[in-house]
């Protein structure tokens, strides 16, 4: 494993530097925690790095995402449980 900088972990042992550009951009983005990891495959993407685990803080209650995005779907069944059965 490399430390690329305090925010960027790289397992890959090929890394492109246009590939390590786009994960040390992605890692500096304020609401990355604690870091980015990039996997053996790590390679180049659109927006993101391909191969690489990019954990984010939540700055909202999940309740407050979920009233944001409502306009975003269109509910069209609902699931109900009918029967709960537990066995020993």
């Amino acid at each position: 494993m490399e430390q690329i900088t305090k925010r960027l972990l790289n397992w890959a042992s090929i890394l492109e530097p246009a590939t390590r550009e786009q994960a040390v951009k992605t890692a500096s983005m304020p609401f990355i925690h604690p870091h980015v990891a990039l996997m053996p495959d790590a390679h180049l993407g659109k927006g993101a790095t391909v191969g690489s685990v990019i954990p984010t803080l939540a700055y909202k209650p999940i309740g407050q995402v979920m009233a944001d995005a409502a306009d975003l779907v269109e509910i069209q069944h609902t699931l109900r449980q009918i029967i709960n059965v537990k066995g020993e």
